[in-house]
């Protein structure tokens, strides 16, 4: 079976800074090709930090993923966030500083709620973001993806897995 993957906000704010779909069509027809087959899923929380930007990035999100197709929060997305928040508390070796866990535990903020979606439907995510387990002053989404037993690819490794070329 294939992987199916949940998008972090910086594969598309990126992507439409770095890749611009007139220059790198292949960049955004993956992802298009991905979220036509269901494989490529999105939350409510990186639809709401990418969307009031009125650019680029927030208008392929907008006309790619219809409302009816974003993961919603449920019971156990709740009990997967409490979960990760936790663990980033817990953490030792070294210590998260307190503005990393304010950062990472605020409900605005997609971090966690990624983490917690892909727990609770088996997904990849799909970052950006590399591991840092010795960093204090920020969450690292791989970092927190792992404590729970979830993998994550960035866009290159993404691509290498689905044989694109250019």
């Amino acid at each position: 079976m294939s992987s199916r993957y949940l998008l972090d906000t910086n594969v598309i704010i990126t992507g439409s800074h770095t890749y611009p779909p007139d220059v790198f069509p292949g960049y955004w027809g993956l992802l298009e090709s991905l979220q036509s087959s269901g494989r490529l899923l999105l939350c409510q929380s990186v639809f709401d930090e990418i969307r009031p930007a009125g650019d680029l990035a927030s208008q392929w999100v907008i006309d790619h993923f219809p409302q009816d197709d974003i993961l919603k929060i449920t019971d156990v997305t709740l009990s997967g966030y409490g979960s990760v928040v936790e663990w980033a508390r817990a953490k030792n070796n070294p210590r998260y500083l307190d503005e990393a866990l304010r950062e990472f535990a605020d409900y605005s903020k997609a971090d966690a709620w990624l983490v917690a979606h892909a727990k609770e439907h088996f997904l990849t995510i799909l970052t950006n973001e590399t591991s840092s387990p010795h960093k204090q002053k920020r969450v690292k989404i791989p970092d927190a993806a792992q404590s729970q037993g979830i993998n994550c690819v960035s866009m290159l490794e993404l691509m290498r897995r689905e044989n694109i070329r250019f």
